[in-house]
């Protein structure tokens, strides 16, 4: 997590998760570790949470479910409002694979992008693994939030910006909102 210095910022932590997939090898599993960071920030005079994470992909459904769960246990410990943003292998495109998304909207996140975008799907996965080729078919990349947070725009990043050797940043579109917070007007910490 990056922040602006002129923020305030204060509770910096972060975890694995304990639900993780494994990866066979040798007879066994090798655990694939996943994990979180967040941070208090502030901004306008009010305090807000910011979450981070890159879940489990939707090959194993049941492990990024409880990721998913663990992360809003994490943030439903802190301070209102919040906002979620990363990787999270899920999204209104997968509900018939993984209850993720799902889940994360009955815990009461928003999704900015549905609301500010309602014309356009938002695919920000994939590009192929050398990252010549490909096309983006799925929006797993989010922000979400949930308090008092107005979201003002949405869009995406890197969709056609290539390298000199012709390659694209990541195999991920990048996803960018704006939220404006309400100025509470306390300067105080």
């Amino acid at each position: 997590i990056l922040a602006h210095r002129s923020l305030r910022t204060a509770g910096p932590r972060s975890g694995i998760f304990a639900a993780q997939a494994g990866l066979p090898a040798g007879g066994g599993l090798i655990p694939v570790p996943r994990g979180w960071s967040a941070v208090n920030v502030k901004a306008r005079g009010t305090w807000f949470q910011f979450a981070m994470t890159h879940l489990e992909t939707e090959a194993a459904p049941p492990v990024q479910e409880a990721q998913a769960a663990e992360l809003v246990g994490v943030v439903a410990g802190g301070i209102s409002p919040v906002v979620l943003a990363g990787d999270f292998n899920a999204g209104p495109g997968l509900a018939g694979v993984t209850t993720t998304y799902a889940d994360l909207l009955g815990a009461g996140f928003r999704d900015p992008w549905t609301r500010l975008n309602p014309s356009d799907p938002g695919p920000t996965c994939c590009f192929d693994e050398l990252l010549r080729t490909g096309s983006l078919t799925q929006r797993v990349d989010l922000t979400l939030f949930r308090g008092e947070v107005e979201p003002k725009v949405s869009w995406r990043t890197g969709l056609d910006d290539l390298t000199g050797a012709g390659m694209h940043a990541s195999d991920h579109a990048g996803v960018v909102t704006i939220f404006e917070i309400e100025d509470r007007g306390d300067d105080r910490d």
